[in-house]
């Protein structure tokens, strides 16, 4: 398969239409004929800037052991699924695309329940203080009690969900393919407000899971921008442009958000594809800094810095407070690497041969590596204090427990 700076262009793009959203095998069929991007019909399968990066070798400083693994099952291969671990910090949730949902206990791994939607699920869990709810690649959301696996609703939103829902109190607030951010009642499902934002042409197949934060829900969308809108009623409150749409063709202007945005306290990190990684205030938009990079993928953020996976698989960390690049790990080009997530001094992204990596937070070098599944991991590792939990495509979820890294002669 020939590999690019596009992103994994054998499922990654959608065409919009009136009605629906179509899977694009006719745009990646046109990528493969105009050549765009590197890629040509002709080109030499052999070539080897065609092929994933070559593992590196180097001595590892990182001590990584698994605490506990489980399984929902499920073959994700070949599509673009908003399939992640979430947690409530007690326990810790997974889906799979054929329906099946499990929690188990965030320390021990100990089932707690499993339920059987028969769902094609698509995007999530999302989980709240009483419920959690998923999406559908068949247009419908649904809510099940935290505390048993019992499905509570389930509701049509007219179009596929390919991301996470964010669960609050009163709200399930979700983005369907078609470009809408819907609010559903928690208790029932029915629609609380709805904000249509329709984008004609090529997108990467993927959407931006919401941020609730406070009174606000912050999300991204597939013309470039992030907005801001009231949870209590929809009204928008304010919107950035992160990623312009220009260019001649429709794959110049490719210009999503699909990355969820990190918050902390008011500030807002995000990055988007085609465009640029930002520092913005959560209660105005208000840009604080601009740094140049495209990525799909969401961010991650310690006290120093902001982690960002590009298009072209390099992990590049940015000072927090100024967006200036400090470091770029380079090594892992067209591994089809995740987002990243920080775990003290380390930063651990998957890829998709199945393998996590992980890094030193302040330089970028590999200090630990794990093979997890055959199967590739595509969601964004997720970090429960101490705890590292990897979800592949499969169905397999694994917790690692690793160890600080050993100093180095010269520390």
């Amino acid at each position: 398969m020939c590999r690019s700076r596009w992103p994994r262009l054998d499922w990654a793009l959608t065409t919009t239409s009136k009605k629906h959203h179509r899977s694009a095998l006719f745009g990646a069929l046109l990528v493969a004929q105009l050549g765009l991007g590197g890629c040509s019909i002709f080109s030499d399968d052999d070539d080897p800037l065609d092929e994933p990066a070559v593992l590196v070798e180097f001595e590892s400083r990182l001590a990584v052991q698994t605490a506990w693994t489980a399984s929902v099952g499920g073959d994700g291969k070949g599509l673009r699924l908003g399939l992640v671990p979430a947690t409530n910090g007690a326990r810790v949730f997974i889906a799979s695309n054929e329906g099946r949902i499990a929690a188990f206990d965030a320390i021990t791994g100990e089932p707690v329940w499993r339920t059987d939607t028969e769902l094609k699920i698509a995007g999530g869990p999302g989980v709240g203080r009483d419920r959690i709810a998923v999406g559908t690649s068949e247009g419908q959301v649904a809510a099940l009690a935290i505390e048993s696996g019992e499905v509570l609703w389930t509701v049509d939103v007219g179009s596929e969900v390919l991301a996470a829902p964010a669960v609050t109190n009163n709200s399930v607030v979700t983005r369907t393919g078609d470009g809408s951010l819907i609010a559903l009642d928690a208790q029932n499902g029915e629609v609380r407000w709805d904000v249509r934002k329709r984008v004609q042409g090529l997108t990467l197949r993927g959407t931006a899971s919401p941020a609730v934060l406070d009174d606000l829900v912050i999300t991204g969308f597939d013309d470039g921008t992030l907005a801001a809108y009231r949870l209590a009623d929809g009204s928008p409150v304010w919107e950035r442009v992160t990623a312009e749409r220009r260019g001649r063709t429709e794959f110049d202007r490719l210009a999503d958000v699909d990355g969820r945005v990190a918050a902390v306290g008011e500030d807002i990190f995000v990055v988007g594809f085609q465009g640029t990684a930002s520092l913005l205030s959560s209660t105005s938009g208000s840009p604080v800094w601009r740094q140049d990079l495209s990525s799909h993928e969401s961010v991650a953020v310690d006290w120093s810095r902001v982690y960002v996976t590009r298009a072209d698989d390099s992990v590049v960390a940015l000072g927090r407070r100024t967006g200036v690049i400090e470091w770029e790990q380079s090594a892992l080009a067209r591994r089809e690497i995740t987002g990243s997530a920080v775990a003290g001094s380390v930063v651990i992204v998957g890829d998709y041969d199945g393998y996590v990596h992980f890094l030193e937070s302040t330089t970028g070098d590999f200090v630990a590596r794990q093979r997890v599944a055959k199967a590739a991991i595509v969601a964004p590792p997720m970090v429960i204090g101490d705890l590292v939990y990897v979800l592949a495509t499969d169905g397999t979820l694994t917790v690692f427990s690793p160890e600080p890294p050993a100093p180095v002669d010269g520390d």
